[in-house]
């Protein structure tokens, strides 16, 4: 099991070329998730937080940055401007129920002007890839019943996620987080149906160029 509060830092790149970095939020970081939280549109915080929410208190700001790192985990996806500052993207956190440690509630942010980019998908990914080392087996989200995109988010990170629970708009979805071994067998199987698919277009090649009849040589 790895500790969650060690993940290392880790450079990836979006399909467009842009270079974000992923890390864990720390106490520190208040004043860059209130930068991030004031690029959300009203209705980009609504479908967040489920409800009209135009500034984050003290109290929020603590919460949401002072994790524990345990039951409570927070990662952030920034990127570096030219004077080594952050700019932040976006963030994604876990908290482990406190009635099944197996069951975490997720979450994902990510501000309006990286929408469709990918980085949602990047963070929710890299999430479940912790929370799967920790022994959470299930994410749990609340979010709007007509939010297309995060339910998107959810399918593409599990195509069996469904709704168990839906209350005036509102739905909590159900969704495996892939294990460790379940990742890594997924990744053998396709490395065989590669090679596999890769021998059975040699072959095909070869009766092809078997097949073509031999030039006359002429007189």
């Amino acid at each position: 099991m790895l500790p969650l509060d060690v993940f290392p830092d880790e450079n990836a790149a979006l399909a467009d070329g842009t270079e974000v970095r992923l890390r864990a939020v720390r106490p520190e970081d208040k004043a860059l998730l209130l930068q991030g939280f004031e690029e959300l549109s009203p209705e980009s915080r609504y479908l967040r937080f489920l409800a009209a929410k135009p500034r984050l208190s003290d109290e929020d700001l603590r919460y949401l940055t002072e994790v524990d790192g345990d039951h409570h985990f927070a990662l952030g996806a920034v990127r570096l401007r030219e004077d080594g500052s952050e700019e932040p993207l976006g963030i994604a956190r876990f908290v482990v129920s406190k009635d099944d440690p197996e069951i975490a509630e997720a979450a994902v942010a990510v501000k309006d002007a990286m929408h469709g980019k990918g980085v949602g998908k990047l963070l929710l990914h890299r999430l479940a890839n912790v929370a799967a080392n920790h022994g959470v087996k299930r994410f749990r989200c609340t979010v709007l019943a007509d939010n297309a995109a995060m339910r998107a988010l959810l399918t593409d990170l599990d195509p069996g996620a469904h709704v168990i629970r839906a209350v005036s708009g509102v739905a909590e979805i159900e969704l495996l987080v892939p294990q460790p071994n379940e990742a890594a067998e997924a990744l053998k199987r396709r490395l065989s149906l590669d090679r596999f698919l890769a021998h059975v277009a040699k072959q095909l090649a070869a009766v092809r160029v078997s097949s073509v009849p031999d030039e006359p040589l002429g007189d």
